[in-house]
């Protein structure tokens, strides 16, 4: 090695070293005047009484729902402000302001929908009550902001950026983001099309199926129509399984399965409890704010805020507790539009005297960019929804016809939500809880359970699961939230269980589907709930903490039973797949096994189909569907069904116990596995962003069990509600309370939350 190299590499090394320790001691000196004491807490919020529990969590108590709201506003933004800047400037399309060209592809997405101006026209049609709870918050945001300069986060610090005031239209933002990550599909169906019409309609209905064997509706339930397997003619033809096809890069778009949230009811003689674990993207700071809210009527709300809106999301009052989880129905579709040739003018709709044009209307914008000029993006909006082009420079555009850019559905239903006494009560309180559409599960305190799906309905002339011509897909109407599916079940006396569960299943049918989640979690949680007449709390969080799979036991069995052993190792694997019981905890290495017989298993049919109908199918273009699993139990459920990809069934199991066999993993499942919901600088941040990192470790859980864990996705806190006894009710959190790297609270909760151990959510004397 040359000197002059070696001079280069230790001045580079000192520069390093420099940079650390001067980053160091900055962030040291500005760590310390992050977060507030007690006592400016008390000079700011005159009437309020505010305590902290060994969590840091909050009670705030105060004279009115108001007041609450205002302190709370406050309290949130002196903790969690430079997320919730975060949360509402990707909602509304104002990153690249902040951080340059490399946030401008995010902004275009979101500013060509007009996000902005649809949430501040949402925020004037909130009712009154709402409007000013919601403005009440956003003044308490606004004093932190303007009475505190300095010590908004230390994340203002490195990047050299101020908060701007926060606003009711911020709040809804918020919900909007919200509202992104639980209802979007809309591009997910682009790349299904591709699939979709290349394959005869018996190959579509196959791999694109609505129906599992497991799922149970609770509305509109249908005779289980079985799967419909391709056979005779339209069966692929049958030839000799390959290696490479074990070897291939065929894969799913996504992981094999879908992951999702929890929730349970269960009433019996030991107690009544409501579970939630919503799954969500994992983050530093954690996405939920922990409070418990209190008015001098005494009334009350213990639970989770999303930062940045007012009011307890998840949670309980003295009268009964609530649960969410996603109900994902399509409510985001892409509509073809016919332009005339000019470009000036869409088919708005058919008439008997034929189309209708209208002037596409055409604005300007321009987004600020950090360290460049500001980009003029050209926002194109028919009446059906924003105008684009897909793909650019294709000469094909569509139309995004998404629920929450209709103006007014982004409600606020905390406060009713909060003060709900009753199932009435409850119910309406979800008519104001527009989007996204949650399947929400209550409990009161003697017993009995409810089950409603918020949001509002759409209807149909056509699927909105493929992209649709825009004069035949536009939406004829919507539901409103007041005729969705409801269903109320009465506590039974003596020795008579009573439960419900919601795990992203498909809850009704209807003429049009939706893109439901597998059953795998749900039938999980249903089958031990029904496996015995009492239940103590302890095991409702065994049952969060369960990592059994009746999937994946079903599949090693499926492969022992189907394949031909030819020494020792193959016939231990054999002997030890026929009794494992689908735990992972029990045994990890099956449980590795089974994921890659999964994988092995659509590699060779999924290729099998992208070989028979190429080039029409591009080896780009990846298979992408939640019900993934339906077609591949239904072909486990049927001897010889695997013939209708051109393979027998012990070819194929022989194959992948050959395989696993000869490719042992060499890294655990737990450890590939491993918690990864970091600050976003500790990726995007050189030197400092070390500064903001918290611990990772491995994870027992995936994503098809109840204890649904990815790498950047998974439960996002764990409740259990005692209704016999509120004062047992008790939470946990995967990082910690308080978004400031220098606090005591930034990750505190780390290894009790991977040690699955919990804390009482009620303080004494509360």
């Amino acid at each position: 090695m040359g000197s002059h190299q070696w001079t280069l590499r230790k001045v580079t090394a000192a520069v390093v070293v420099v940079l650390c320790l001067v980053g160091g001691a900055l962030i040291t000196w500005t760590v310390k005047r992050q977060g507030l004491s007690v006592g400016e807490y008390a000079a700011q919020l005159p009437g309020v009484v505010l305590t902290f529990d060994e969590a840091a969590i909050p009670t705030i108590s105060a004279g009115s729902w108001t007041e609450l709201a205002k302190a709370q506003g406050f309290v949130i933004a002196s903790e969690r402000m430079w997320q919730m800047d975060l949360i509402r400037r990707k909602a509304g399309g104002h990153l690249a302001e902040w951080f340059g060209p490399k946030a401008l592809d995010l902004d275009i997405r979101a500013q060509r929908e007009g996000r902005d101006a649809i949430m501040k026209e949402s925020g004037m049609l909130l009712p009154a009550e709402q409007r000013k709870f919601c403005d009440a918050y956003a003044s308490g945001v606004n004093q932190f902001i303007e009475k505190f300069p300095g010590r908004w986060g230390i994340e203002y610090t490195v990047t050299g950026q101020k908060p701007e005031p926060w606003r009711c239209e911020d709040t809804l933002l918020v919900v909007l983001a919200m509202a992104e990550d639980l209802s979007a599909s809309s591009m997910n169906e682009f790349v299904q099309a591709k699939w979709r019409k290349v394959l005869p309609p018996v190959w579509e209905n196959f791999i694109y199926t609505m129906e599992h064997p497991w799922n149970r509706p609770f509305f509109n339930p249908r005779q289980r129509k079985h799967l419909i397997i391709p056979q005779g003619n339209d069966a692929l033809p049958r030839q000799a399984l390959r290696s490479e096809e074990l070897a291939s890069n065929e894969t799913l778009n996504t992981e094999p399965y879908a992951i999702g949230s929890n929730s349970w009811a269960w009433h019996g003689p030991a107690g009544s409890y409501l579970v939630n674990d919503p799954h969500l993207g994992q983050s530093t700071p954690q996405l939920w704010y922990a409070l418990r809210l209190k008015t001098k009527d005494n009334e009350w709300a213990a639970g989770v805020a999303l930062p940045g809106l007012p009011g307890v999301i998840l949670g309980m009052n003295p009268y009964l507790a609530w649960a969410f989880t996603n109900v994902g129905e399509d409510v985001d579709d892409l509509l073809e539009e016919e332009l005339d040739p000019t470009g000036t003018k869409y088919a708005a709709g058919i008439g008997k005297s034929g189309k209708h044009w209208r002037d596409i209307e055409t604005t300007t914008v321009y987004i600020p960019v950090k360290g460049a000029q500001a980009h003029e993006l050209k926002v194109r909006k028919t009446h059906r929804g924003p105008l684009f082009e897909l793909p650019a420079n294709s000469g094909k555009f569509y139309t995004r016809q998404w629920l929450p850019l209709k103006a007014g559905r982004i409600g606020l239903p905390t406060l009713d939500l909060n003060r709900a006494q009753n199932w009435t009560d409850l119910n309406a309180a979800a008519d104001c809880f527009t989007a996204p559409a949650q399947n929400m599960l209550i409990m009161d305190r003697m017993g009995n359970i409810g089950y409603r799906a918020s949001g509002t309905g759409v209807v149909r002339a056509v699927s909105g699961l493929i992209p649709q011509a825009a004069t035949i897909g536009e939406w004829k109407g919507l539901f409103p939230p007041a005729e969705r599916p409801r269903l109320w079940i009465p506590a039974e006396k003596g020795q008579h269980p009573t439960s419900m569960a919601t795990a992203n299943q498909r809850m009704w049918v209807d003429p049009f589907g939706h893109g439901w989640y597998g059953e795998d979690r749900q039938e999980r949680i249903t089958s031990v709930l029904e496996s015995r007449n009492t239940q103590s709390q302890e095991q409702m969080l065994e049952l969060q903490l369960d990592v059994t799979s009746r999937f994946r036991r079903e599949l090693m069995r499926w492969v022992t039973l189907n394949s031909v052993s030819s020494n020792e190792t193959e016939r231990a694997l054999q002997q030890k797949w026929l009794q494992w019981d689908g735990s992972g905890q029990k045994d990890p290495v099956i449980f590795d096994q089974s994921i890659a017989a999964e994988r092995l298993m659509y590699k060779v049919l999924l290729g099998r189909l992208r070989e028979h109908y190429k080039p029409a199918l591009a080896e780009g273009e990846r298979y992408n569907w939640k019900l993934e699993r339906a077609w591949l139990v239904a072909l486990m459920s049927e001897k010889g069904s695997f013939k209708s990809f051109g393979v027998m069934d012990q070819d194929l199991g022989t194959a992948v116990l050959k395989h696993i066999a000869a490719h042992p993993e060499k890294i655990p499942y737990q450890e590939r596995n491993e918690w990864n919901g970091q600050h976003p600088f500790v990726k995007n941040v050189p030197i400092f962003g070390w500064f903001f990192r918290v611990k990772s470790y491995p994870q027992f859980g995936y994503g098809d069990l109840v204890r649904a864990e990815k790498r950047d996705h998974g439960p996002s806190v764990r409740m259990i509600w005692n209704l016999g006894r509120p004062e047992e009710s008790t939470w946990m959190f995967p990082v910690g309370q308080s978004g400031h790297i220098g606090s005591n609270h930034y990750s505190d909760l780390q290894n009790k939350w991977a040690e699955g151990a919990m804390m009482k959510i009620m303080p004494k004397n509360f």
